[in-house]
């Protein structure tokens, strides 16, 4: 419940952060499943628990956006406009997102919008985040019982934690953060200008990081040499290139 706070001032900020409370919730969940058996009751109870507990801080978190979103409204919407110039406000449903719309009308933000030949070099600029990330998520998921556990939601017990103690990566309370990294990696690609996806995940996903120290502090192989090269001429390269008005984000 500690980490709210800095969860509405993110929101505040960018709605990205919002999603968050997804992981807050189910992290939540499994705190209340700690000293029972994980019965289909327990869980049941557990859910209910943490909803009860965790729903005003959630509705926190979520403020904001509704707050923008009702705010663009009371001012573009307001009828002293030409219905023309605010196609908004006539073509979407109370409550609809404003930047949802804008992405979707003037960026042509949509479902495989962007998967045209013209943007192969952006869909080159964000093959190292993809292939990075690919990696990590299989990874942990082809770790020891981590697949059962990611689709239970980590609602299982596991007998032996002694290797989660020695890969802390590999934990199962990770399993929220991987099921979210998931979420955001096939929304990216599938959904989003590919261009992004660098500072998309990277801005939001912490076990990319923790992968990243866990390859290069375990690994001996080619991987932590490619991961160490990437982090450096991204930043590198993107700068330049950013500066210069070049679509690398």
């Amino acid at each position: 419940m500690a980490t709210f706070p800095f969860l509405i001032l993110a929101s505040l900020t960018r709605s990205n952060g919002a999603p968050l409370v997804a992981v807050i919730g189910h992290n939540t969940i499994l705190k209340a499943l700690e000293s029972r058996p994980k019965t289909f009751a327990s869980v049941l109870a557990a859910f209910i628990s943490a909803g009860v507990s965790s729903l005003p801080a959630v509705l926190s978190v979520w403020i904001p956006l509704f707050s923008f979103e009702q705010r663009a409204r009371s001012i573009f919407c307001d009828g002293s406009r030409p219905p023309e110039l605010v196609p908004w406000c006539s073509s979407a449903p109370t409550g609809a997102a404003l930047y949802g719309f804008i992405q979707k009308n003037y960026w042509n933000v949509g479902m495989f919008n962007y998967w045209e030949l013209k943007q192969l070099p952006n869909f080159l600029i964000a093959a190292p985040m993809i292939i990075l990330s690919t990696i990590a998520i299989v990874k942990y998921f082809n770790y020891g019982q981590n697949l059962k556990k990611v689709m239970t939601l980590g609602l299982m017990s596991d007998p032996d934690s002694s290797k989660e103690r020695a890969e802390p990566y590999f934990n199962s309370h990770v399993s929220s953060y991987i099921l979210h990294w998931s979420f955001l990696l096939i929304f990216g690609i599938v959904v989003m200008y590919i261009q992004v996806l660098n500072r998309f995940l990277s801005s939001q996903c912490a076990p990319l990081y923790w992968f990243a120290a866990h390859s290069v502090l375990s690994e001996s192989k080619v991987l932590p040499k490619l991961i160490i090269a990437y982090f450096i001429l991204y930043n590198f390269i993107g700068t330049i290139l950013f500066i210069s008005f070049y679509p690398w984000t």
